[in-house]
C-alpha cells in the first residue's frame, strides 16, 4: 500500500505543476485545478456510495473503480504517444531564414526511446487487465487460467473486529453448517441473514449480529411488552414508535397488542426485505417486492433515521421503542446521548414511556453507568429490567409520569390473546415473570448505582477507584466517597470513544455481570412488598 499511498499524495501537486504554465496565469490555473478536484471528489464519493453499491453490491463497485482506473492509465499512455518527438529549443532573436532546430540532445533522445518503449510495452496490458478483472468478477465463460476475483460473502461479514468472537468466528470458515440466504450492501450498513445448522437464523449489519430467532428472541418481544403491559392507560389504543426495524419480532409483538399504531423508522431499507427470513417469528406479512415490503393494517415504515425523525416530526407517541445496536458501533452512540432522550420525550404524550434496549456485554462497568445515569438524567421515572433471566441485554424504561409497579396492570395486559404466544416466546409466561426481571425499581436506585466508589486505608493515602461499585454499603470521609459518572453528550462523545476500548478489552469485564448484578448480593431491584396487585395484595416470595 505505500507505493499507492505515496502515488495518491504526490498526484494533487503533480497535477498543479501540469496546469500552471506560467507565472501570469497560476491563479486560474490552480482554482480550475481545485474546482475539478472537488467536483471530482463528490461525483466520486456519490456516484459509488449511492448509486454502484445498493445497486450492483460492494464488490462491483470496487472492481468499477479499478476498470476505471485502468482505462485512465490506457488514455494517458495513449496521448502521451501521440506527443511529437522532442526538440530543442531554438535560440532567442532573429531566427535566419533556412536555419535548422538545433539537434535534440544525447540524453533526451534515450529518454524518448525508453518512454516510447514503455508505452508501446504497457498499453496492450491494459485492456487484458481489464479483461482479467471482468472475467474473474463475472465469470462467463472464465478460462481455466483466470483467477476467481470474487470474494466469499460470508468471510467479510465473519465480524471479526470482535475480540471476543474472532476466534470463534475464524473456526467457523471450516464448517459446512452455516448458509448465507441473503446479502446487500446498502446505504448504511451490510445486511447479510445466516443460517446455521438448518434452523438458527441471524440477522448481521457489518459482520454483528443484531437478531436471531434463538437467544435474542426474549429482547426483541419483550423490548415490546414491557412498556404496552406497564403503561398506565393499558396497551389498547395505544400509538408506537419503534427505532429500528431488525427482523420484525418487535414490530410484530406491538401489534399482536391492540394498540391503534405502529410506526417503524428504519434507516435501511435493506432491513425489511432482509426481514423477510423471520416472518415465521414476527408474523408480519411481507406481500411487496419493494421497499417497505411489509403491509399491514395499522403499520408504517419510515425510511429516516431515527434521531432526525423524530427530533422533525409533529407526531406523538404513548410510546417510543429504541432498539439500536452496541454503542461500541460507530455512530449508535448518537442514540444513548442526554440530546437525544431529550429530543425523544418531547414526542411522548402525557403518560408516555420510552423504552431503550441497553447491551451491557463488552462494555466496562463505568460506560454501563454512564449510560444508565445519562438516561436517568432525562426522566423522572426510571426503571431498568433485564431482557431475560441472566440476560446482558436490559431493558431502561423511563416516563416524566410515574411507572408504579402494579401487576394488576400487568394482570389485564396478559388477558389479551393475540399476545399471549409472543409472551411465552419471551420466556414471561405469567404475569410474576416480569416483576422478576426488575434489576433497578426506580430512578433513585439508578443515580445511585451510578456512581463510582473510592477508597483508601489512611487519610493520607492516594484514592483507588473501584468504577464496578454497587454503591450501596455505607460510605463516608476521610476513607470512601462517591461521584457520579459524567454522562454521556454530544458535546463530550463519551461513549463513542470509550466503548470501543471496552471492546478490545473485553475480558477484563466479563465476570462483572455474574459477580455484581446477577449476584445474590446484588442490593436494588426487590420488589418484594413494593408491588401492588390485584385486590390490594402486594407481591411477596
Amino acid at each position: 500500500t505505500l507505493p499507492a499511498t505515496l502515488g495518491m499524495g504526490a498526484m494533487f501537486p503533480l497535477t498543479l505543476r501540469l496546469f500552471a504554465v506560467s507565472g501570469a496565469t497560476i491563479g486560474d490555473d490552480v482554482g480550475r485545478v481545485y474546482a475539478s478536484n472537488t467536483l471530482g471528489s463528490i461525483l466520486g464519493a456519490w456516484i459509488p456510495g449511492f448509486i454502484l453499491m445498493p445497486r450492483y453490491g460492494m464488490q462491483a463497485a470496487l472492481f468499477a473503480g479499478m476498470a476505471l482506473n485502468f482505462a485512465m492509465a490506457l488514455m494517458l499512455l495513449v496521448v502521451a504517444a501521440a506527443d511529437p518527438e522532442p526538440t530543442a529549443a531554438k535560440p532567442e532573436g532573429d531566427d535566419p531564414e533556412g536555419t535548422p532546430p538545433a539537434p535534440v540532445s544525447e540524453a533526451r533522445a534515450s529518454h524518448a526511446v525508453i518512454e516510447s518503449i514503455l508505452i508501446y510495452a504497457l498499453a496492450p496490458i491494459i485492456p487484458a487487465l481489464v479483461a482479467l478483472v471482468y472475467f474473474g468478477l463475472f465469470r462467463p465463460n472464465a478460462p481455466w487460467f483466470v483467477p476467481n476475483l470474487t470474494w466469499d460473502p460470508g468471510r467479510m461479514t465473519l465480524g471479526v473486529f470482535r475480540p471476543s468472537v474472532a476466534r470463534s468466528a475464524c473456526r467457523e470458515l471450516a464448517n459446512t453448517h452455516v448458509e448465507l440466504l441473503y446479502y446487500h450492501d446498502g446505504l448504511s450498513t451490510t445486511v447479510t441473514v445466516e443460517r446455521y445448522w438448518g434452523t438458527h437464523l441471524a440477522m448481521k449489519n457489518n459482520g454483528k449480529v443484531d437478531a436471531s430467532n434463538g437467544e435474542d428472541m426474549p429482547t426483541q418481544i419483550n423490548l415490546a411488552a414491557y412498556p404496552l403491559l406497564m403503561h398506565q392507560d393499558g396497551p389498547e389504543g395505544l400509538d408506537v414508535a419503534v427505532i429500528g426495524f431488525g427482523s420484525g419480532v418487535t414490530v410484530g409483538t406491538a401489534l399482536h397488542f391492540p394498540v391503534r399504531s405502529v410506526d417503524v423508522i428504519e434507516l435501511e431499507r435493506a432491513v425489511p426485505e432482509a426481514a423477510r427470513w423471520f416472518a415465521e417469528y414476527s408474523h408480519l406479512d411481507f406481500p411487496l417486492e419493494s421497499f417497505p415490503y411489509v403491509d399491514m393494517e395499522r403499520l408504517e415504515v419510515i425510511n429516516d433515521d431515527g434521531r432526525n425523525y423524530l427530533a422533525a416530526t409533529e407526531r406523538e407517541y404513548d410510546v417510543i421503542i429504541s432498539e439500536p445496536s452496541n454503542p461500541w458501533i460507530t455512530g449508535v452512540a448518537d442514540l444513548f446521548t442526554e440530546e437525544h432522550f431529550r429530543i425523544s420525550k418531547r414526542r411522548l404524550r402525557e403518560g408516555g414511556i420510552y423504552c431503550q434496549w441497553v447491551q451491557l456485554y463488552e462494555l466496562s462497568p463505568e460506560n454501563i453507568k454512564a449510560i444508565y445515569r445519562t438516561f436517568a438524567s432525562q426522566f423522572e421515572h426510571v426503571v431498568a429490567l433485564s431482557a431475560d433471566d441472566f440476560s446482558p441485554d436490559t431493558v431502561l424504561m423511563g416516563s416524566d409520569s410515574p411507572l408504579p409497579l402494579d401487576l394488576g396492570r400487568v394482570v389485564r395486559g396478559f388477558a389479551h390473546e393475540g399476545a399471549q404466544a409472543d409472551l411465552r416466546a419471551g420466556t414471561l409466561h405469567r404475569p410474576h415473570d416480569v416483576f422478576s426481571r426488575v434489576l433497578l425499581a426506580s430512578r433513585e436506585e439508578v443515580m445511585q448505582f451510578s456512581q463510582i466508589e473510592y477508597t483508601r486505608d489512611t487519610a493520607s493515602a492516594p484514592w483507588v477507584a473501584h468504577a464496578d461499585s454497587d454503591n450501596a454499603r455505607p460510605c463516608n470521609l476521610p476513607l470512601c466517597r462517591r461521584e457520579p459518572v459524567p454522562t454521556n453528550t454530544d458535546d463530550n462523545m463519551l461513549i463513542e470513544f470509550a466503548a470501543p476500548r471496552d471492546l478490545i478489552g473485553y475480558q477484563r469485564y466479563e465476570r462483572y455481570l455474574p459477580d455484581h448484578l446477577y449476584a445474590p448480593t446484588w442490593p436494588y431491584g426487590n420488589v418484594v412488598g413494593k408491588v401492588a396487585s390485584v385486590e390490594g395484595q402486594v407481591f411477596a416470595k
